[in-house]
């Protein structure tokens, strides 16, 4: 996986189709370049500070303590859920953090040491301005909580809602790094609520094009960013521009064989 967050995490759009051509045409970073990037990315802000990120659901399982590890060097990680964390994460490369198991999270288990019953319960302004996002969850609920009835998913729903918001409140993130589009549940509840904060939010999407990702602020407006981009990249656009990864894409989708992603 690979971030390139150096504009991403900003809220100005106007470079939206430099941002994409960008992500398109130019080949990955490595590991090795997350310093190097998220410290243009303060440089082009002008933010001198360190920033604090929530990793919401990161797997080891695809390199991401690799990936921690390197904005850890610079930034603060004050919390991350991910699976089995115990098992697969070396926890002493990360002693600040709080960690959460996934699986307890989608649960509504809390983290441990935090007790949600000190956080004020949410009022009844946010619950509405949440209304989309518990009509939402409540279909997502449909994985792992097939045999909830709905007064028992309203339950959970609400928890997540008063526990997550007491914990964006004290811990005040400048950043949540999701691996993708929030769909966990509790992850959701999350997002809605950093939007709802003014929290920066950042989500990779897979191209199924080798490694490459396309990172996102805002999972409802990506597509219209993106046909944004293609539309203005039309006048000059030729196959010649592409570096050889997306060029033998590129040739194979125009191909007569199968194209189906594997």
């Amino acid at each position: 996986l690979y971030l390139r967050v150096e504009r991403l995490l900003s809220r100005d759009h106007q470079q939206i189709y430099f941002k994409i051509k960008n992500l398109i045409f130019q080949r990955s970073v490595s590991f090795v370049d997350f310093e190097r990037i998220f410290g243009l990315w303060f440089v082009t802000n002008k933010i001198n500070a360190p920033m604090k990120l929530f990793l919401l659901n990161w797997w080891e399982k695809f390199g991401m303590q690799e990936a921690a590890l390197a904005l850890s060097k610079k930034h603060r990680i004050l919390y991350w859920t991910c699976p089995d964390f115990s098992k697969t994460i070396n926890q002493s490369l990360f002693q600040s953090t709080i960690f959460h198991e996934h699986m307890d999270a989608v649960e509504g288990k809390t983290a441990e040491g935090i007790l949600y019953e000190s956080f004020p319960p949410p009022d009844e302004s946010l619950i509405k301005a949440l209304y989309e996002t518990e009509s939402v969850v409540m279909n997502m609920m449909n994985k792992h909580f097939e045999e909830m009835k709905l007064s028992e998913r309203k339950h959970l729903y609400y928890h997540y809602v008063w526990y997550w918001n007491g914990v964006l409140q004290k811990y005040k993130p400048d950043a949540i790094i999701f691996p993708n589009v929030p769909h966990s549940n509790y992850d959701y509840v999350v997002y809605a609520l950093a939007k709802q904060m003014g929290i920066k939010t950042l989500m990779m999407d897979p191209t199924w094009i080798g490694d490459r990702m396309i990172l996102v602020d805002d999972y409802k407006t990506r597509i219209s960013k993106v046909t944004t981009a293609l539309q203005n990249a039309k006048m000059n656009a030729s196959s010649r521009i592409l570096s050889p990864d997306i060029s033998a894409e590129y040739e194979l989708q125009i191909s007569n064989k199968d194209t189906t992603p594997v």
